[in-house]
């Protein structure tokens, strides 16, 4: 009985010990004088009244008291389930009370704090038997589903808990698991609906695990209400379409790493990336044209919290673009920078037609500078051609009348120069009026052998008897004129 790992004593007819094993005298007893005493010479009156009750039941019924749960008081508390029996002499009475217990202590202790888990717990927490009946109901579950723990436990779970629709469903699978072993939900997380004490339903998450290996089984079940999860679930879903809607390219990317995390449909659109392509690669590799830009924009954002402006970017397929950026520096609970939000607008086209539209106003100001400078250089012409029409009026050498030609033909080549000039400067609103398609043609024409290269030969056909037509002169000159200038470009 020494070697027994429980504890063991005897007492006499008047319940004295005369045999404590060495366990108890290690656990219980140390330290006390025990031989031939009783409880009531050990222990305090209370703690000896419990000990002595069930002596007495021991000595008046002459049968065995079986697994009384006791505390035991030594050096420290310890809880120990205890079975007591009488050994009668050949008279049939009361010789000696035997006692042998279990130190339990561990056990309580575990259950204990098992308990203050399970109470404290702010998911449900659910135990079942293998014939489906609840045996653990915690305050959690009490809470979600509406029943008292004293109404759940005995009650079939799938009765109480299970909306009727999916309760043949759960009864097949702890059938098959009960003949076969298997059950593919175990030690899985789930998604279903449950059943409230009022009639409603609601979704929860929820993973069942088989407690131990004993036989028969039992199961318990963790349950969370997810009903705030789902709604969150869907506003993320509907901000998410939104998202995607938006015609920007919105991207999140990480702070420190440069990571891509988000990537919406508008960025797919823009840059050829799906989101599965582009979710975890480095954002300077993939869209910046000059992948160490990315520096410095981290800097301006840490210093400002926001950057907005244009960046040149580049395409799946290695198309450059320009947009217009706005990056928004997001911080983490303790302020530091976390993730970067960037709105990025495609502005390639409205750059191109700021360009085209330079580009008029320059050719606008230099059509107004050559006006006045053609009305300048009429002037300066118009008396030319006045005193050669003059001088011709009197004799003069052939030596002289051939250089006063050619004053003149100068001049006058000069004076149609400028009144091309004059027609080009007038602008692109001008009144449209009816004229013959001919003369306009054979300007054209003298314009480009008078500018163009003289390897290039001009040749004009057109029939002497077209209709006459309406429009700006300004305007169809520009366009014959850009029809000759792009055959000329043409050319080898």
């Amino acid at each position: 009985m020494d070697n027994l790992p429980g504890i063991a004593w005897i007492k006499d007819e008047e319940r004295s010990y005369v045999y404590a094993n060495k366990t108890l005298r290690q656990l219980v007893l140390r330290g006390r004088h025990w031989f031939g005493k009783s409880d009531d010479q050990i222990w305090p009156e209370g703690l000896a009244a419990n000990y002595r009750a069930t002596d007495r039941q021991v000595i008046e019924s002459k049968a065995p008291k079986e697994i009384i749960e006791t505390v035991l008081h030594g050096e420290e508390q310890r809880t120990a389930l205890i079975s007591k029996f009488p050994i009668l002499n050949a008279e049939g009475k009361v010789a000696f009370i035997c006692g042998i217990g279990i130190d339990i202590t561990e056990r309580k202790q575990a259950e204990e704090r098992i308990r203050s888990i399970l109470e404290s717990a702010l998911d449900c927490v659910i135990t079942m038997d293998h014939q489906g009946r609840i045996i653990e109901f915690n305050p959690a579950a009490e809470k979600t589903f509406g029943y008292e723990r004293n109404e759940a436990i005995g009650q079939l779970l799938a009765d109480l808990l299970i909306p009727p629709s999916l309760r043949e469903r759960h009864q097949r699978g702890l059938t098959h698991y009960l003949s076969t072993g298997e059950a593919p939900v175990l030690g899985k997380r789930i998604r279903l609906t449950a059943l409230r004490r009022d009639g409603s339903e609601f979704p929860v998450e929820l993973t069942i695990t088989r407690i131990g290996s004993q036989e028969p089984p039992m199961f318990t079940g963790f349950i969370r209400d997810i009903t705030e999860q789902k709604r969150a679930e869907e506003r993320l879903r509907e901000q998410a379409d939104i998202i995607n809607r938006a015609h920007d390219a919105i991207i999140v990317r990480d702070f420190e790493t440069s990571r891509i995390t988000f990537w919406n449909e508008g960025a797919q659109r823009l840059y050829g990336w799906t989101a599965e392509e582009a979710v975890g690669r480095s954002i300077g590799e993939l869209i910046l044209a000059d992948p160490s830009q990315v520096d410095p924009l981290s800097k301006a954002l840490v210093s400002t919290g926001e950057f907005h402006g244009e960046i040149r970017q580049i395409t799946k397929d290695k198309k450059e673009l320009v947009v217009d950026g706005r990056a928004t520096l997001i911080r983490d609970a303790e302020g530091s920078p976390h993730s970067v939000l960037i709105i990025n607008n495609d502005i390639t086209e409205h750059k191109k037609l700021e360009t085209q539209l330079l580009r008029a106003q320059r050719l606008e100001s230099i059509g107004t500078l050559a006006s006045g400078v053609a009305h300048d250089l009429n002037n300066i012409l118009a008396p030319i051609l006045m005193g050669a029409a003059v001088l011709r009026r009197t004799q003069m050498p052939e030596p002289d009348e051939m250089i006063l030609s050619t004053i003149e033909t100068c001049a006058q080549r000069g004076a149609d120069i400028v009144k091309q000039v004059l027609t080009f400067a007038r602008g692109a609103e001008g009144e449209r009026i009816s004229l013959q398609a001919a003369p306009l043609i054979k300007d054209v024409a003298k314009i480009a052998e008078e500018t163009f290269s003289k390897n290039i030969t001009i040749r004009t056909s057109y029939s002497e008897s077209l209709w006459s037509i309406v429009g700006d002169p300004t305007q169809l000159h520009q366009v014959l004129l850009n029809l000759c200038v792009n055959a000329r470009d043409a050319m080898p």
